[in-house]
């Protein structure tokens, strides 16, 4: 299967029960919160910039969202 991927705004709910559903997060804002046992869940910060990037990738790469993007 695929590594299952998700975009949220925050990563400070996400435990350790989670990894089942969603491999990896990428979140845009950044607030944690301290879990037993220093868990962190595996995601990267990426800032409302970095969803802004990757948005318009999406338009460039497909032939009927290519003219939206300037």
């Amino acid at each position: 299967m695929p590594k299952r991927h998700y975009l949220a705004r925050f990563v400070r709910d996400m435990r350790n029960f989670h990894e089942k559903y969603v491999d990896y997060m990428h979140y845009t804002v950044p607030l944690t919160a301290f879990v037993g046992g220093g868990y962190k869940f595996p995601s990267e910060y990426m800032g409302q910039y970095g969803v802004f990037e990757a948005v318009r990738h999406i338009y460039e790469k497909s032939p009927s969202l290519k003219h939206l993007v300037s």
